[in-house]
């Protein structure tokens, strides 16, 4: 990598009656940042085409490409001064293919979208967007509201145009994200249970949870009738209202029988381990054959053996 690398910018303004010249909430600086920090490594995802949000860890090449550093605070107000630098070499083996300019395009995919919102320029997902960046803009929005912020966001990349979205209390884009019905896959395990069949409504009781309301078509009523009272997976589609965290009836397009899930009993870590095993019972790897141990057989042992080979063969 170059010693003087490109890098991109990304300046943050906070500005409300909550905001005074030089002062800025410890609380709402950790809620702006982490937002952010998630809409951007949440494109990068869409990017490479994984799904904006998964479980577990981030993956090294989208966290060393994501990483927004703060590089200063403008004095006298509340402005942050982000820097995003080109991800780093590795020569470990990748998960994704290599993209030296992720991080760009993923600020600047973020920004714009949100101008899209904004604007009203996007009718559905802004480009590079799933429902897990709209969340975040929904949480963008959520935070305006509450703590009374216009947040005002400008980006620039190297080669790229320079980017600006505005986030407003009451702002259009909140209103559109609040109430923007998302599609989203969704499964739920648990007991049948009847609601209405000639209206196509049951519940799906988990154990010890809250029920999940569904809907089935008219063709499904058969395999539900014979399904009712028994553990089930069911899957299908939800509409979910980000803003809101408000989710509609599961539209179910398969039903069956749960697969039990054998869950690991607390002995279960108790239990030695197959070096511990092998310790105690002196086994161990060998560097040759030689070093087997031989057993002492009698001639007349070897004899009764090749007798019973023999036999074996005849019978054969």
């Amino acid at each position: 990598m170059a010693d003087n690398p490109e890098v991109g910018t990304f300046h943050i303004k906070l500005e409300g009656e909550s905001i005074q010249p030089g002062k800025v909430s410890l609380r709402d600086l950790r809620g702006l940042i982490e937002q952010v920090q998630a809409g951007v490594e949440r494109v990068a995802r869409v990017l490479i085409g994984e799904p904006g949000s998964v479980p577990g860890p981030l993956p090294r090449q989208i966290r060393d490409a994501t990483e927004l550093l703060l590089v200063g605070v403008e004095p006298g107000s509340a402005d942050l001064a982000l820097e995003l630098a080109p991800a780093k070499e590795d020569n470990a083996e990748q998960l994704f293919p290599s993209q030296p300019d992720l991080g760009f395009r993923s600020v600047d995919r973020f920004v714009q979208g949100l101008h899209d919102l904004e604007t009203g320029a996007s009718q559905g997902l802004p480009e590079s967007w799933d429902t897990s960046v709209v969340e975040t803009a929904a949480s963008l929005a959520r935070l305006s509201r509450e703590r009374d912020l216009v947040v005002t966001m400008t980006a620039q990349v190297p080669g790229g145009r320079q980017r600006s979205a505005r986030i407003a209390p009451d702002a259009n884009r909140q209103f559109e994200i609040q109430h923007m019905p998302l599609r989203r896959p969704r499964v739920a395990r648990g007991t049948l249970v009847m609601v209405d069949l000639e209206t196509g409504r049951v519940d799906v009781k988990p154990e010890g949870g809250k029920r999940v309301q569904c809907v089935f078509p008219s063709a499904m009523r058969s395999q539900v009738e014979q399904l009712l009272g028994q553990d089930v997976e069911a899957s299908g589609e939800e509409d979910f209202d980000v803003a809101a965290n408000r989710r509609g009836k599961l539209e179910i397009r398969s039903l069956g029988p749960a697969i039990e899930q054998t869950r690991l009993d607390e002995d279960f870590w108790r239990n030695p381990s197959a070096a511990e095993l092998a310790a105690e019972q002196r086994v161990g790897p060998i560097s040759s054959v030689a070093d087997l141990p031989t057993a002492d057989v009698s001639e007349d042992e070897l004899r009764d053996l090749l007798e019973i080979v023999r036999g074996a063969g005849g019978d054969a």
